[in-house]
């Protein structure tokens, strides 16, 4: 709304200045018809994103945005609840305390705060909705009953006119126009729904054979032009945007107009013989001055001020010429400024990253966490199919980097290009990207062979196979890379040996003794450790078959950029690399992603009773990826905890992690789409015997404790549902990327 009532005003306020200075240069009909943009903008609310790059700057929008900076001018205020004070004694003070009640502050003697917002529900904006609302009832009110007057008139006093036949044959056509004269009119007009039209005529007028012709060819010129549809649009958009001077100016100068070019297109018909007759014509039906009503009324009347009838007989008797270099020169800066009307900043539908929380959004299949560090200079936006995460600086308006999910082929072509490319994580296709930059495919195995250590004799050896974590170059073990033979347990007297001690319990090569190694003065590697490095070579692969695609952050092309912000922006892009090594990997791609969320809000249910939903919410989670479901659902809904058991098949002999995921994911699917779901039991079975499978059970309870957005979810609103999903997505992915799902939540019952 507010870029539309900015770009509004400007765009009018060219479109006066284009009226000033190319007036008797260029055909009338083509100044009235710019008043169409103004009337397209105030009917499309939206514009179309394009980056002019540095002169994005000179948008009106971008212009009221920087001054509304310099003034510390905060758009949110409008949101914040009404503050009022009031004294005891003030007979309102009960009024509002009964219906404020927590929200009342201070002492019911004295001068007391009411937070109106917090249980009345108003605030800034809200005063300024209900204005604007009343405000459109009243003028609506008004133009209706202008109307109606004047039809009720033309009813009553109307009577239908027979023309001349010379006349007639100009009103035929596929629904002939109808012809009346009435009394008290003040001027003739053509009136009527766009389409029903009808020509009225004053007594003078229809007496006069002359008059009659040019004034007939006007109105017809009238229908034409559609001028009934344009003055009927005209008064909407005087309704709707009431408040705005501009359009009330806009709404005089292109009624104004629409006679200019009127009597443009009736000397066109009539001919050039007929100028000075038609001007007297009008002199002498031209009675009056323009009234306000003029303006709400939908009728062509010929009425104006003593300026725009003067205006009309010199453009009658002077026949001004059409300049080619003007209609030019007209049609260029047309193009301009609709360029700048009708367009808004690329990054105008941008978040700002917050100063003190950062933000964390998702997009490219992928979770981002943008850090509190770049917050105030820095935004970010979701672009394309893929939902590109695109951070830009807030001042120099242009990108700083993008995460993004590509295929493979894509990313190669970056890389070939000289563009900085990091890649996130090794999922998808991330491997062979890193094998193409360089980096060496490799996994080192620590063999450690305990020995000396009660209970590992030659007939019970325990090895370790220890691969070091990402970016560690030494083989240092953490606490719980310890590990003992089957029943040792602790060492009594032995610091070190139970599950709560800080230190590594290291074999010093005697077969007698335990050497306590503190954490501090931990080794490198542990002794009789053997050390294997296997470098691995990436499989030729065809790029263009591969779909897995590959998970980037990718720095933008600087070359352009002021010097001025270069220093920030690439202070932003160390801190988005950063981020990006704790890029969480979505299991759902968008587009599967909305798939589901579509399914569970059309079959949420505050019940577990209903068959049909459930078995459709369970159609629609996502498969594990080494397990299939068997089989169909069993709903306990006459005594509590009210449970869902369903069945997977495996088809390998273990369960990975991306498996353990996706239960907890659909688990807390199934709890957030059925409100009264208190437990969801999963029944793996292992095809290879019946004494493998188990049961997976998973606790509402204790999952609302991790997940607080299963709790009070609206089932009444479908937005309020689907806006929550948004929020309880991202959550569960974050928990599961820090979190065993599968040891902190789920029991096992073989």
């Amino acid at each position: 709304m507010k870029e539309t009532i900015i770009t509004a005003a400007v765009l009018i306020f060219c479109i006066l200045l284009i009226r000033r200075i190319f007036r008797g240069k260029v055909n009338s009909r083509l100044l009235y018809a710019l008043w169409l943009l103004a009337a397209l903008r105030l009917m499309i609310p939206v514009s179309v994103k394009i980056d002019l790059g540095p002169l994005s700057q000179f948008r009106p929008t971008e212009l009221v945005r920087q001054a509304e900076e310099s003034a510390g001018v905060s758009e949110g205020r409008l949101e914040e609840p009404i503050q009022i004070s009031l004294s005891g004694a003030n007979p309102l003070f009960r009024f509002f305390v009964s219906g404020a009640g927590e929200s009342v502050v201070g002492a019911a003697d004295g001068p007391t705060s009411v937070f109106i917002a917090g249980k009345l529900g108003f605030a800034r904006m809200d005063i300024l909705r209900f204005i604007w609302k009343a405000g459109m009832a009243v003028i609506a009110v008004w133009m209706l009953t202008v109307n109606f007057l004047f039809f009720r008139r033309l009813r009553r006093e109307r009577k239908e006119f027979e023309l001349p036949e010379n006349l007639a044959k100009l009103t035929g056509g596929k629904r002939k126009i109808r012809v009346y004269t009435a009394d008290h009119l003040a001027s003739p007009c053509l009136y009527g729904f766009p389409g029903w039209e009808a020509v009225y005529l004053t007594a003078d007028v229809a007496a006069d054979a002359d008059k009659l012709r040019h004034v007939l060819v006007h109105e017809l010129v009238h229908k034409k032009h559609g001028d009934s549809f344009w003055a009927l649009l005209r008064s909407i958009l005087v309704t709707v945007y009431w408040f705005h001077p501009f359009v009330w100016v806009a709404a005089v100068c292109s009624k104004r107009d629409c006679e200019l070019a009127c009597d443009e297109g009736a000397l066109a018909l009539l001919g050039e013989e007929e100028r000075i007759p038609y001007g007297e014509t009008l002199l002498s039906i031209i009675t009056r001055r323009g009234r306000v009503s003029d303006l709400a009324c939908t009728a062509t009347t010929m009425t104006g001020s003593a300026k725009s009838v003067k205006e009309r007989i010199q453009f009658i008797v002077k026949r001004p010429g059409v300049i080619y270099a003007a209609v030019a020169a007209l049609a260029v800066l047309t193009a301009v400024i609709c360029l700048f009307a009708f367009t808004r900043d690329f990054w105008s539908d941008g978040r700002m990253v917050d100063r003190e929380e950062g933000l964390t959004v998702t997009g490219a299949d992928m979770l981002v966490h943008l850090p509190a560090s770049i917050g105030g200079i820095s935004g970010c936006i979701l672009e394309g199919e893929n939902e590109d995460i695109v951070v830009y600086h807030q001042n120099a308006r242009q990108e700083v980097g993008r995460f993004s999910k590509l295929p493979l082929k894509d990313a190669l072509e970056l890389v070939d290009a000289g563009r900085e490319v990091k890649p996130l994580g090794n999922q998808g296709d991330n491997y062979l990207l890193r094998a193409y930059l360089g980096e060496p495919l490799s996994r080192t195995e620590h063999i450690y062979t305990p020995a000396g250590v009660p209970g590992t004799d030659s007939n019970s050896v325990t090895t370790h196979t220890y691969t070091p974590a990402e970016g560690q170059t030494q083989g240092a073990l953490s606490h719980e890379d310890v590990y003992f033979s089957e029943g040792i347990g602790s060492v009594d007297g032995v610091p070190g040996t139970d599950s709560s001690d800080t230190t590594y319990i290291l074999d010093d090569g005697t077969d007698d003794q335990i050497k306590i190694v503190p954490l501090e003065e931990q080794v490198d590697y542990l002794p009789n450790e053997t050390i294997t490095t296997t470098t691995y070579q990436p499989r030729e692969v065809d790029v263009d078959e591969l779909d897995g695609g590959c998970y980037i952050y990718v720095k933008a092309d600087f070359g352009r950029v002021p010097e001025k912000y270069l220093e920030e922006m690439n202070f932003i892009d160390g801190e988005l690399k950063t981020a990006g090594d704790d890029a969480i990997i979505l299991s759902l791609n968008s587009k599967r992603r909305e798939e589901l969320f579509g399914t569970l809000t059309e079959n949420r249910t505050p019940y577990i009773g209903d068959n049909a939903k459930v078995g459709a919410l369970l159609e629609a989670l996502p498969l594990p990826p080494s397990l299939n479901r068997v089989g169909g659902f069993t709903l306990q809904t006459m005594q509590q905890p009210y449970s869902l058991r369903f069945s997977y098949e495996m088809s390998t002999d273990i369960l990975s992690k991306e498996d353990d995921d996706t239960l907890f994911f659909n688990a807390a699917m199934l709890f957030y789409a059925v409100g009264n779901l208190e437990e969801v039991v999963m029944e793996v079975q292992n095809p290879n015997g019946a004494d493998q499978s188990h049961l997976c059970i998973y606790d509402r309870a204790q999952m609302e404790e991790e997940l607080p957005g299963l709790r009070d979810v609206d089932y009444e609103d479908g937005q309020a549902f689907g806006d929550g999903l948004e929020t309880l997505y991202p959550a569960i992915e974050e928990y599961l990327s820090e979190a065993d799902a599968l040891g902190d939540y789920l029991r096992w019952v073989f």
